[in-house]
């Protein structure tokens, strides 16, 4: 049986920025602990998932699938984005809450990992019992989302700027 992830432990995750002793202390009572060893999948895109994930101890890499094409035909490679460490303030699988199940990024463990797991059914019955919760939950991950996104677009205006750069240059 794996034991549960302690209330101290989730205090340092921006996941529960803006909420209450007692609100983190539920999560605590019911996120349980998963541990995977060196070069272990954790999750993997494409797959169908229900779990949110807080990385407590190790370091992991997380990696998109990109397809290629030439003229051979098409080439399927894994990009690392990023790795990530317990000193950095890391969850992911959040997206899985929000009604798309699909993994957009494969996860893999680069040393020896413990996570915390909590499931949707899990945030749905917090929710439930305490709808405050729920609204401090959903709006941690709709700033880490936001986040993400002016991330994402200011790497398409970089790439975008290089190609253009390298194209007047021909």
């Amino acid at each position: 049986m794996a034991r549960s992830i302690g209330y101290e432990q989730l205090t340092r995750f921006s996941l529960f920025r803006y909420m209450q002793e007692d609100q983190i202390r539920l999560v605590a009572d019911v996120m349980s602990n998963r541990r995977y060893s060196k070069d272990k999948i954790i999750i993997s895109e494409g797959e169908i998932g229900n779990e949110v994930f807080v990385l407590i101890s190790g370091i992991i890499s997380i990696s998109k699938s990109l397809t290629l094409h030439n003229m051979e035909g098409s080439d399927q490679r894994n990009k690392s984005l990023i790795q990530l460490s317990d000193s950095d303030d890391v969850f992911f699988g959040e997206m899985s809450l929000l009604g798309n199940k699909e993994r957009s990024a494969t996860v893999v463990a680069l040393s020896d990992v413990e996570l915390g797991v909590i499931t949707d059914s899990q945030v749905r019955d917090l929710s439930e019992i305490n709808p405050d919760f729920g609204y401090r939950l959903f709006y941690n991950i709709g700033l880490k989302l936001a986040a993400d996104v002016r991330r994402g677009n200011q790497d398409v205006l970089k790439l975008t700027t290089a190609l253009c750069l390298a194209l007047e240059r021909r």
